[in-house]
């Protein structure tokens, strides 16, 4: 073998493999998968987020962050996992208390659609940075904010005898819309059984007088466009 053709073909070759490395870290093409959006910063500060499936365009040392189109907010287990798996995460079951100070932990799921709206993906992406801070700080307060107000609105035992609908129902309505503002009454009624009085509290739904519509908090939810796909109370376990 010539031993100046071997020297220029190891050079190539060496210089070959240093372009591949040197194009594979400054690459300014990626890929989305299916389900999910990437948020992409690129070196003048612009932020673009790439909804469709497949390879785009990124641009020269972009930074990217993958985020799922839908994410669930399971509450089966004890225990909070905090981890993303099957875009959901797991943040323990969700203790409520109903009118009559009865507690109860609750297991279910939530799923939330992140919106499809650019801006609103960015203030996000910016707010929270990860899907992880996402539902810690805002999906899963507001999830168990829903439910312990959904609680309030019935006693256990209104709930356990057959009540379950109607709690899954304003559980599902105040996701969608926003927390119901409630008021408490406190009454004095006497127990036949026990032979004194007893105060009674009372727990409704405050309306507006003009419209009739039920008065709510502002979703924190909703200013970031993200809507709630479904929602399921699997179990509701009673104290002793």
């Amino acid at each position: 073998m010539n031993p100046v053709i071997s020297k220029k073909t190891i050079a190539l070759g060496v210089v070959a493999v240093m372009a591949l490395v040197l194009f594979s870290i400054v690459n300014p093409f990626s890929w989305n998968d299916a389900g999910n959006r990437t948020v992409v910063e690129r070196t003048n500060g612009e932020q673009i987020v790439q909804f469709a499936p497949g390879i785009f365009y990124a641009g020269f040392f972009a930074k990217e962050k993958e985020w799922p189109n839908q994410i669930s907010v399971t509450y089966q287990e004890e225990n909070a996992k905090l981890e993303l798996e099957d875009n959901g995460i797991e943040v323990g079951q969700i203790m409520i208390r109903f009118s009559d100070a009865t507690t109860a932990n609750v297991k279910g799921i939530t799923q939330f659609i992140l919106p499809s709206d650019e801006k609103e993906m960015i203030l996000i992406h910016n707010t929270h940075r990860t899907p992880q801070s996402l539902v810690v700080k805002r999906l899963a307060p507001y999830t168990k904010e829903c439910l312990q107000s959904s609680a309030q609105l019935m006693s256990s035992e209104k709930h356990y005898g057959g009540g379950r609908a109607q709690m899954a129902q304003d559980f599902m309505d105040q996701l969608k819309e926003g927390v119901y503002l409630l008021k408490t009454e406190e009454n004095v009624v006497f127990d036949s059984l026990e032979q004194e009085k007893k105060r009674v509290y009372q727990t409704e739904i405050q309306y507006d007088k003009k419209t009739s519509a039920p008065k709510r908090k502002l979703s924190s939810i909703k200013e970031y466009g993200i809507t709630v796909a479904d929602a399921a109370i699997t179990d509701v376990d009673y104290e002793e």
